[in-house]
């Protein structure tokens, strides 16, 4: 007696999860870890400094965005990760405040379409522009929910904070990151 045809199909598909043997995790030196968390430290504190410290009006509390938490944690604990290189860095958090200014100036009034539609948007641009940087999305989506200290700075929030705090970013990997010999946090791997 033949047996019924397998759902090869539906077998493929759940094959495709349960993934493969975990990467071997080595455990990063003691010196590294505490220069990581002194560097983020000086990096968080460089960046907020011009409003906290020096009072600048320019510098309002926008200029730390929530985004900019999650890059930092890939520019000074992955440098070398595909996502922390400065193209993915800079030109998708740019994608993700303009597809969220213009997410929000189309359909403000409607917050959940909007935050979608600002959200898939910045996905797509990030893919098509070959500079896929997670934190990005939450920068979309906080164009969009932000309140009105973001959403009243249109597209001027693409320019300060977004691209000038991740330009600063950027630059304070760059110097940091190479001040110090160990190669696994040398940056970038490329620049554009």
């Amino acid at each position: 007696m033949a047996k019924p045809p397998s759902n090869s199909a539906l077998a493929t598909y759940i094959s495709r999860m349960k993934g493969g043997a975990p990467p071997e995790r080595i455990a990063p030196s003691p010196w590294v870890v505490v220069r990581t968390w002194v560097v983020v430290l000086g990096a968080v504190g460089l960046l907020s400094m011009p409003h906290y410290y020096f009072h600048w009006a320019w510098a309002n509390d926008l200029f730390i965005v929530t985004a900019f938490g999650s890059s930092i944690v890939l520019l000074f604990g992955a440098p070398r990760a595909a996502f922390s290189q400065p193209r993915n860095v800079i030109l998708g958090h740019a994608i993700g405040a303009i597809c969220g200014v213009a997410a929000f100036k189309l359909l403000g009034d409607h917050q959940v379409i909007a935050c979608a539609i600002a959200l898939a948007t910045t996905v797509i641009g990030m893919q098509l522009a070959h500079a896929l940087h997670p934190p990005s999305g939450a920068t979309a989506l906080f164009a969009v929910i932000g309140g009105p200290a973001v959403t009243g700075l249109g597209f001027w929030f693409v320019v300060m904070p977004i691209l000038v705090g991740m330009s600063l970013l950027v630059l304070l990997a760059v110097l940091i990151n190479n001040a110090f010999k160990t190669p696994s946090h040398h940056y970038p791997v490329h620049w554009w």
